[in-house]
């Protein structure tokens, strides 16, 4: 297990103003139970303990390709407007396949 209160605490008190970006990807894509899909909310919310919701933004993994998620990240990141054109990733670099 780990020690989630030292280590939130720790980015609480080193970085306040944080946010993450937290990739959670289908138990069924694995053929694991949906006991997982609680661990991930289960996890998620002791951090929020630590941090306020509007600090986290939750992306499927299987979105990645889509249009607009870059840009959705950036904007959550405060890095709206950065780049010269909205971003996307080629479809052959995110492909689910291994």
């Amino acid at each position: 297990a780990t020690d989630w209160p030292r280590t939130a605490s720790w980015f609480a008190a080193t970085a306040p103003n944080a946010k993450f970006v937290v990739v959670v990807r289908s138990p069924a894509d694995d053929g694991v139970d949906d006991e997982d899909d609680a661990c991930y909310a289960d996890a998620l919310q002791k951090w929020r303990l630590t941090f306020p919701a509007d600090r986290f933004l939750v992306v499927k993994a299987e979105d990645f390709g889509k249009p607009g998620l870059l840009d959705d990240v950036s904007a959550f990141l405060g890095l709206a407007g950065a780049w010269p054109a909205p971003l996307s990733l080629p479809p052959s670099r995110v492909s689910p396949e291994r």
